[in-house]
């Protein structure tokens, strides 16, 4: 029998992802262009702003992939799915 993990999982680093969305909304195009020089032996040495703030999201969207793979082992429908699911049960197609 599947566990069901409720919503839990739907809120992923919402209230930390607002907040950071709402920082970057602020920020220019010129600001984000920025290189930033790291210290010696890290590489690359220069990065943009841009590449540098980016980061975080592409760690989180790791980190949920690796969530969502451990609910699939473990027979829970991962909640992008089952939302998913729902949305396409609803609709009614041409085909």
């Amino acid at each position: 029998m599947p566990l069901d993990t409720g919503d839990a999982g739907a809120h992923c680093g919402d209230v930390a992802r607002a907040g950071y969305a709402k920082v970057l909304e602020g920020a220019s195009e010129a600001f984000l262009g920025e290189h930033v020089e790291y210290p010696e032996g890290m590489e690359p040495r220069v990065k943009s702003r841009f590449e540098m703030l980016i980061a975080p999201k592409e760690h989180e969207m790791h980190h949920c992939g690796q969530l969502m793979v451990v609910e699939r082992m473990l027979g829970i429908t991962p909640h992008l799915s089952r939302r998913m699911e729902e949305q396409t049960s609803h609709t009614t197609f041409w085909w």
